[in-house]
């Protein structure tokens, strides 16, 4: 009964340990959209692109300016930020690693 209870034991703990291999993936990209003042930003308008996919994620700053993609896939993106009254805005080749939160 022992050897069974031993055997079980080191399953649920290669299977715990695979789980957690799993839930780590992707990471994310977050930030703040602000004018040079440090003044907020609601509304702008975000576009991540991933550039080995060409997957794109899109968003909107809400009213303290913050945005957020979660869970995205490991690899590079591009981010292009518009808002009225300015100069689009684009951050380029950011690197997404697992488990990783990138703020821009």
């Amino acid at each position: 009964m022992a050897r069974k209870g031993r055997y079980f034991l080191l399953f649920v703990s290669a299977f715990l340990a695979t789980g957690s291999l799993l839930a780590a993936t992707g990471g994310s990209v977050s930030g703040v959209i602000a004018d040079q003042s440090g003044a907020v930003i609601q509304g702008a308008t975000l576009k991540l692109v991933n550039l080995a996919q060409r997957t794109t994620y899109q968003g909107i700053s809400d009213k303290q300016g913050l945005y957020s993609f979660p869970d995205l896939p490991v690899g590079r993106y591009d981010l292009t930020i518009e808002a009225s009254g300015f100069a689009p805005q684009r951050k380029t080749n950011l690197t997404v690693d697992a488990a990783s939160a990138i703020r821009v």
